[in-house]
């Protein structure tokens, strides 16, 4: 019966998350998430804080889009990757990444990464 409850516990998980995280979202270098579905809202309040943040004076004058969505992630280019991108080139970096993108070492998120498309053609389109 243990094992039972185990293996629909990690079913349930597994579900929840597939379903959760499914789509694509907007990261800036401090981690925060902008939703693709309320993209008119969150593309003015990334671009406001961007443009806040480049005022201060934090010694960024580009900006770079960066296309991710294999592997581990958004969690290992914001701690590994975007940091170097922002002090190599003097800049801000916007993450597009599509949910889920990891299928084991192996595995490939193909058809996720089309099935985001027309949310990345709308976030170009909307630079």
């Amino acid at each position: 019966m243990k094992t039972l409850i185990n293996v629909f516990w990690v079913f349930g998980f597994c579900f929840f998350n597939i379903h959760a995280f499914a789509g694509a979202s907007l990261f800036t270098s401090d981690g925060t998430q902008y939703h693709i579905q309320n993209f008119p809202i969150e593309m003015k309040e990334m671009a406001e804080a961007i443009e806040k943040d480049m005022k201060a004076g934090r010694g960024a004058d580009n900006i770079i889009f960066y296309v991710h969505g294999r592997g581990k992630e958004p969690k290992k280019s914001l701690d590994e990757v975007i940091p170097n991108l922002e002090e190599e080139y003097s800049a801000k970096v916007i993450m597009f990444h599509w949910f889920p993108s990891y299928k084991g070492p192996v595995g490939y998120p193909n058809e996720e990464a089309k099935a985001t498309a027309p949310d990345l053609l709308n976030v170009i389109a909307s630079f």
